[in-house]
């Protein structure tokens, strides 16, 4: 029946979509739910706890998600052209070459990581929240 009112194969279609989509949504969801139930365990233990979970995924995220997610997303385009071209070797080489600029830009983020409490003291930020 169903087949009959869609010939041109919806079916396969969406068997595939299907296919391919349903990791990067599993992996999606995984991801964005980590931050809401860290949240949600934290502020169970209390006010300080909650301010500290917060603070604290506010600056991984600016320091950290932000500057990897803006460069993948960029890589994404460069990769997707070489892919789309046929060159294999170049699109190995480039891959190489973002995975070393990407570990490179997580120096500095490593490093505001480490410092991160002792620029919050400096800013005025509550000892036990810092």
């Amino acid at each position: 029946m169903w087949n009959s009112c869609f010939p041109l194969g919806l079916c396969y279609e969406f068997k595939q979509l299907i296919e391919l989509a349903l990791p990067i949504t599993v992996t999606s969801l995984f991801t964005f739910t980590f931050g809401p139930v860290s949240i949600a365990f934290c502020g169970h233990l209390g006010k300080t706890e909650l301010a500290t979970i917060g603070l604290s995924m506010a600056v991984f995220n600016i320091a950290g998600i932000i500057v990897v997610t803006g460069l993948l997303t960029a890589c994404d385009t460069i990769f997707a052209q070489t892919y789309g071209s046929k060159t294999r070797n170049k699109l190995s080489m480039q891959m190489k070459k973002a995975l070393a600029l990407i570990t490179l830009c997580c120096i500095p983020c490593c490093a505001l990581y480490i410092s991160v409490e002792g620029l919050l003291l400096l800013l005025g930020q509550n000892p036990m929240v810092a």
